[in-house]
């Protein structure tokens, strides 16, 4: 229903990405994981024909470092956003290429290695948090 995935699309539901970016994290970015980031007159990660140069970012509601070798470094990250190419163009405020991005949860959702424009059948547990979630936001659908 357009109606669920709009009302999806525009929640504070946690989202969860594991990433690979091109380069080292370093105590800069790490900060602005912690404590949230605002931009101006940037475009960089963002889309070659965008018109938006300036974005807040909130604080990271949980990251993980898994290590950097091969002049990449990978992450799991958790934000409650979903600003168009929030992550890429975070990133590329600190000169950190995004060359792998794969969201592996969504609220409740857990999607592991679901790929790109596949689907599959919630389950019942997963079906009651996400209705309860309709509800609560009293969203009819």
């Amino acid at each position: 229903s357009p109606v669920i995935a709009d009302a999806l699309m525009h929640s504070d539901l946690e989202r969860e990405y594991y990433l690979k970016v091109k380069g080292t994290v370093s105590k800069q970015v790490i900060e602005a994981m912690q404590n949230g980031l605002e931009i101006k007159n940037e475009k960089k990660g963002a889309h070659a024909k965008t018109k938006i140069t300036s974005m807040s970012f909130a604080p990271f509601i949980d990251f993980e470092i898994f290590g950097s070798s091969g002049g990449y470094t990978k992450l799991r990250v958790v934000i409650n956003e979903g600003k168009n190419r929030e992550l890429r163009r975070f990133f590329g405020h600190f000169d950190l290429e995004v060359m792998d991005l794969k969201r592996v949860a969504f609220g409740a959702l857990d999607l592991g290695m679901l790929k790109a424009g596949k689907h599959r059948y919630l389950e019942n547990g997963e079906y009651e948090k996400l209705r309860d979630f309709l509800k609560f936001n009293e969203i009819r659908y």
